[in-house]
């Protein structure tokens, strides 16, 4: 009962995100935020239109995870809006998933400066290559997963390796643009602390 009339809120907020006050979302936890955000995604309401809306009622603090799945309405200009937000650095959850029209510039920008990145799934994104890996940096990153990534190569992986050398497990399954160069690179630096390959 609690469960649903929950989600059911999370609903109105999100329907009438456009007509609310910035100051009626201050009272918002940044968990009620994600879930909004998620509800947005999963019900095709994403927009050019409600971003204004999200910076400013939903990016107003900081979020922790933001999960796209599916979403072929988000798109690089999104990713780019939702970046800068005042507070949008404190992340350690993020998951673009089969998200049609992003593409390098949205990857980069979304996870330029999230310096506290534990996890990063960046699956299934047709558009996604070396250049919107560059700037995913993180001292506390233990999990990347680009599963099939077509056009992901072996220089992305080096990079990604170089810069978050505390990974300690890595999904690259049907990256076919990888070769065993990535995987003596990653045995060579990561080797006593990878659990998950």
């Amino acid at each position: 009962m609690v469960l649903k009339l929950r989600e059911i809120l999370i609903k109105q907020v999100a329907i009438h995100l456009p007509y609310l006050p910035c100051e009626s979302c201050q009272c918002l936890t940044a968990d009620q935020r994600e879930r909004i955000l998620r509800w947005l995604a999963s019900h095709d309401c994403l927009s050019q239109q409600i971003v204004p809306y999200i910076s400013k009622n939903l990016l107003s603090v900081p979020l922790y995870s933001l999960e796209f799945y599916k979403c072929n309405q988000l798109t690089n200009d999104m990713l780019i809006e939702f970046a800068r937000a005042s507070h949008f650095s404190r992340l350690k959850s993020l998951i673009i998933h089969q998200c049609n029209q992003v593409h390098d510039s949205g990857i980069r920008a979304i996870t330029k400066g999230q310096l506290s990145l534990e996890y990063i799934a960046l699956r299934k994104l047709n558009n996604l290559t070396n250049a919107g890996l560059d700037g995913i940096h993180s001292a506390f990153l233990k999990e990347i997963d680009f599963r099939r990534n077509d056009k992901i190569q072996d220089q992305g992986i080096l990079t990604i390796v170089s810069n978050n050398l505390n990974l300690r497990s890595i999904h690259l399954v049907n990256c076919y643009s990888i070769t065993h160069q990535s995987i003596v690179y990653i045995a060579q630096h990561l080797a006593e602390k990878l659990v998950s390959f």
